[in-house]
């Protein structure tokens, strides 16, 4: 194998016992972890807001979702590792579709992302 010098994206093959096998979302590695910055965010979502956050340190981190308007629609606490953790809003079936802002916050630092939420088909 060959060390890794870039960001690079990965997906698992499994295979149950029936012989079906599917493949595991994209998984990103990267050998320098700086900062805390998203890698990735599912957009447009409509039932789970999915989202990928690359962290240096490990800490407590609040999610929020917030409306065009600035509204709090859902407001939820994760647990950063150093390193990429995947989390997930759930239950936004509820939420009109529209333009929703997705903020996370560190400590006093907090990135934030616009998304889109559409119906289910």
């Amino acid at each position: 194998p060959q060390a890794i010098t870039g960001k690079t994206w990965y997906r698992v093959r499994m295979t149950n016992t029936a012989n079906r096998s599917w493949y595991t979302r994209m998984i990103p590695l990267s050998p320098d972890i700086k900062g805390f910055a998203f890698l990735g965010v599912i957009s447009p979502f409509s039932s789970t807001l999915q989202f990928d956050i690359s962290s240096e340190s490990a800490s407590a981190a609040e999610v929020t979702l917030l409306d065009a308007t600035g509204k709090t629609v859902r407001q939820q606490t994760i647990f950063l590792v150093r390193g990429v953790v995947s989390s997930a809003i759930n239950d936004t079936d509820d939420l009109a579709s529209g333009v929703y802002y997705l903020r996370i916050r560190k400590g006093q630092e907090f990135i934030q992302r616009r998304v889109l939420k559409q119906q289910a088909p």
